[in-house]
């Protein structure tokens, strides 16, 4: 009896071993899937690791390419607002001295039209005088033929005279004629003159309108 009841103790001994024998295997199996496990998570977590590492490397690669962009478009920019403001500065003055000279060149053309408009009052005034003294000379021969016509024998050195007169006269008159006739044509050459200066002012107008234009498209 004391044998069996050390036989039964045993074999209870042996069980609860057992069980714990299968409770160990049972744990140790279970934490050899949990380390399975977290080693697979850890690889898993390493290989983003060095992903996220990989992509913080290009995203600083990326940053510093941007950064040097930035500051040499800067760089270009200042450099370009420098020039550009050169630029505005010299055209002002070119602007400034081109506006004096067209200025100056506008009252030279108005004084020049206002010397041929007097030129041509005068002109017109001179005809007007020649044409009343033609009228004059003209009646004064009428009167003088009706006079010879009369006393012809009594009036022969009168009418010499008085033909000499009228040669000198009509001689001086084609001398006035003549130099009208050339004060007229230089009168046309410099209004000639003047309406290509006109002409030459309004293209340079233009091209300095067409350059204002030019500068305000690339401000």
């Amino acid at each position: 009896l004391e044998r069996s009841g050390e036989l039964e103790q045993q074999r209870l001994r042996n069980t609860e071993h057992s069980q714990d024998l299968e409770s160990a295997l049972i744990r140790l199996e279970e934490e050899q899937q949990r380390s399975a496990s977290l080693a697979q998570v850890n690889a898993m977590l390493r290989e983003q690791l060095d992903q996220a590492g990989s992509a913080n490397q290009a995203l600083s690669e990326d940053i510093r390419k941007v950064t040097s962009d930035w500051a040499r478009s800067r760089k270009e920019l200042e450099q370009r607002e420098a020039a550009w403001r050169r630029e505005e500065e010299s055209f002002n003055a070119y602007f400034s001295n081109e506006h004096s000279r067209l200025l100056l060149l506008w009252r030279q053309v108005v004084g020049f039209r206002r010397l041929v408009s007097e030129v041509k009052m005068f002109t017109e005034r001179d005809l007007l005088q020649l044409g009343g003294e033609l009228a004059r000379t003209s009646r004064a021969v009428q009167e003088a033929g009706l006079g010879l016509s009369t006393g012809l024998r009594l009036a022969e050195s009168r009418t010499e005279a008085a033909l000499e007169k009228q040669a000198l006269l009509q001689a001086q008159l084609e001398e006035q004629l003549r130099d009208k006739v050339l004060r007229e044509k230089d009168l046309a050459q410099q209004q000639m003159q003047s309406d290509l200066d006109k002409a030459d002012l309004s293209a340079r107008v233009t091209e300095l309108g067409l350059a204002v234009e030019r500068l305000q498209k690339q401000n």
